[in-house]
């Protein structure tokens, strides 16, 4: 018996800015593209991003070599300043109607716990694996790095010793003796005479102090911190402050209450979908800028740098390290996850991810990356939109494996440049692994936070050390390794959605057969006589 077209699913209704861009190419009509096309195709695609950055690099060490003034590279930063700024703006209320909407919907077909459970569960156990690899490659490079990677200058300092009489300082006389001396000078004008100044050299750094740009906190600090945040005193506030944790808390608590109220009183679910309808179109305005705002944000970034060879030269062991890790955890720990769990050409995914990763590089910012990353898996029509944004905008906060690679690394590279390497030993290595990961955690998706949380992790693992003198190495060569930190964290996002799609049932091939299913039912209650007819579970090309 031959069945009617089925008329087509909700899901297949919704298309991302770029294949509204691309529909009508795809109809199947052999009409050739028109140039306009291609060039837009172009420009909006990875050539046009990949060019950005190519640019955008050249300029920026064009403009570092010639000793620019601040005024100019402010000026080459606006554009890519406003962009992250028109992105962060719109995020924000992106995050909290994308979960309202998703623990919604969730919970309405009891999902939401197995969805939730799951998610959190993979997360965690990326970021472990990731922490722990960061550790074992340092681990092989530690011997390399030496405590000569920069070499410290001493101060000299000079000091005056009071007596135990008011006015008298201890004095230096001609014949080299030393004793407490009326020093009239000091008195008289609040200045030292040469004969009561010395010359003190800070054999055992009793007097050495080491300025450090961020806050530092304890690890009982930093967790406090995170449990605070879960749970908001001020929603606005936390709006205004981007506190992710606490929009993340106080949206899934909404989507609860949503999903509890009756049928026909869920108008405020409505309104959210919508709303989100509206946020989503006014991000693809924005993204529609990548090309010309990556060049902005590379360059203003690269002429920032007082010295180049200081990456080249200073820190060359240090950046390799952080490359290799990152390479082996993209293209071998997570093809590896994709094929065990789903079974898939997770080459062939990564590939579909590229466009992602290349504007998570260009930005630095895995929240400014979200509304491209949720583009790029919702293309594939392999996981269903419900879940890929509820995955990918929980995975923009804690998905930060990238992160969790980079910390133990320049940890031990601090210590063992500093000439602290005899300090660390296995409870270093266990402590470093386990801050690591809740720092990863708990880490800002904006540009170059990891600098700060570096900070919380050396305190934590070694509270009785100052922080040392190389974190200037951290902070130099930040603005390159944090790029490439942010690419991992994006495809860390998509790889937990799609294993997460394959564990619970929400992939697009799931949904199809589900609603096919759901017709045939469907014509067998309204056609008795087809009941004892067996429909075979033919594949489902998605």
């Amino acid at each position: 018996m031959a069945l009617s077209p089925r008329s087509p699913a909700p899901f297949e209704q919704i298309e991302t800015p770029t294949e509204k861009c691309s529909a009508l190419n795809t109809a199947g009509d052999a009409q050739p593209e028109s140039l306009p096309s291609k060039l837009w195709r172009w420009y909006f695609g990875i050539p046009g991003i990949l060019l950005g950055a190519v640019v955008g690099i050249l300029i920026g060490y064009a403009i570092q070599t010639g000793e620019p003034s601040e005024e100019l590279v402010t000026w080459v930063g606006t554009p890519g300043r406003l962009f992250i700024r028109a992105i962060k703006s719109i995020v924000t209320p992106v995050v909290l109607c994308s979960l309202v909407v998703g623990m919604a919907d969730m919970l309405a077909v009891g999902k939401a716990s197995t969805i939730g459970v799951r998610t959190v569960l993979l997360y965690l156990f990326t970021t472990v694996v990731a922490s722990c690899e960061g550790l074992l490659f340092v681990a092989i490079f530690r011997p390399h790095f030496g405590n000569k990677a920069r070499p410290v200058a001493e101060s000299v300092a000079e000091l005056a010793f009071q007596c135990d009489q008011p006015g008298y300082f201890l004095t230096e006389s001609s014949n080299g003796t030393l004793a407490c001396a009326f020093d009239a000078e000091f008195n008289a004008t609040a200045l030292f005479p040469a004969a009561s100044k010395f010359t003190v050299k800070d054999v055992n750094g009793y007097f050495a102090t080491t300025s450090a740009a961020g806050e530092k906190r304890t690890l009982s600090k930093a967790l406090q911190d995170q449990l605070d945040a879960l749970v908001p005193s001020n929603i606005t506030l936390a709006f205004s402050e981007a506190t992710l944790l606490s929009i993340i808390t106080f949206a899934i608590a909404f989507g609860i209450a949503i999903s509890l109220l009756p049928r026909d009183a869920k108008v405020v679910g409505t309104f959210f979908r919508e709303l989100n309808m509206v946020f989503m179109t006014m991000i693809a305005w924005v993204i529609k800028c990548t090309p010309v705002a990556i060049i902005s944000l590379l360059a203003s970034s690269i002429a920032t740098q007082d010295d180049m060879s200081v990456l080249v030269h200073g820190v060359g062991l240090y950046v390799l390290c952080d490359l290799l890790v990152f390479f082996v955890h993209v293209y071998i720990f997570y093809p590896v996850l994709l094929r065990v769990f789903v079974k898939i050409n997770p080459f062939r995914w990564l590939f579909q991810m590229a466009r992602a990763q290349v504007f998570a590089f260009g930005s630095s910012s895995s929240m400014a990356t979200l509304p491209v990353v949720m583009e790029c898996v919702e293309a594939t029509k392999e996981v269903t939109q419900t879940l890929s944004r509820f995955v990918l905008s929980l995975g923009a906060t804690i998905g930060m494996d990238g992160a969790a690679l980079g910390y133990p690394v320049a940890i031990v590279f601090m210590a063992e440049a500093e000439g602290l390497g005899h300090l660390i030993g296995g409870v270093e290595y266990f402590l470093i692994v386990l801050v690591s990961t809740i720092g990863a955690i708990g880490a800002g998706p904006v540009p170059s936070y990891g600098s700060v949380v570096t900070i919380t992790i050396w305190t934590s693992v070694f509270p009785d050390m100052s922080l040392p003198s190389t974190y200037g190495f951290i902070l130099a060569t930040d603005w390159f390794i944090d790029r490439f930190q942010t690419a991992v964290n994006v495809t860390c996002d998509t790889i937990v959605c799609r294993i997460v799609a394959q564990l619970v049932g929400e992939t697009v091939e799931d949904e199809m057969r589900a609603s096919l299913n759901s017709a045939v039912s469907e014509l067998k209650s309204h056609n008795p006589s087809l009941k004892d007819i067996e429909f075979s579970d033919a594949k489902v090309d998605a």
